[in-house]
């Protein structure tokens, strides 16, 4: 089963919730841990590699917190997994060069690259605005744009 990490879930929830709530000023990483019900140390650590990777900005401070670096409809799924997760990659070969002791005699390397890439492509198109916008009501047809 394919799976994204704990981590890079949680990231999407946080940056979720902050996109929904947009009229919030800054956000801090108490709040957002009893907002999203996760764990403070690591919504602390979540937070401080998503304001690394330039999705957040941070402000120190007594009245400090996080803000979105730019619009949910600018920051792509991608970004957020690679932020917390390092390059996408089904298998560990895929993940960039020499990451698998294998890569130079693999008979199967270059089409786990051909599916792994075409998984990235499909997650590029996926914003953060396109995750918070509501499901449609059971039996709409469901319209990915491309």
């Amino acid at each position: 089963m394919i799976r994204i990490s704990k981590i890079a879930d949680y990231s999407v929830l946080i940056l979720s919730y902050m996109a929904q709530h947009r009229e919030a000023t800054q956000f801090t990483a108490r709040g957002l841990a009893e907002a999203t019900k996760l764990p403070l140390p690591m919504v602390s650590k979540i937070l401080k590699e998503l304001a690394k990777a330039d999705l957040l900005t941070s402000q120190r401070g007594s009245h400090g917190g996080y803000r979105l670096a730019r619009t949910p409809e600018k920051i792509k799924i991608t970004q957020i997994l690679e932020a917390v997760d390092g390059p996408f990659g089904l298998t560990q070969c895929t993940s960039g060069p020499g990451s698998c002791n294998m890569e130079h005699c693999c008979g199967i390397r270059a089409n786990w690259s051909k599916v792994s890439a075409t998984i990235f492509s499909s997650l590029l198109r996926v914003s953060l605005a396109d995750m918070i916008e509501p499901l449609p009501a059971c039996g709409e047809l469901l319209v990915i744009r491309s």
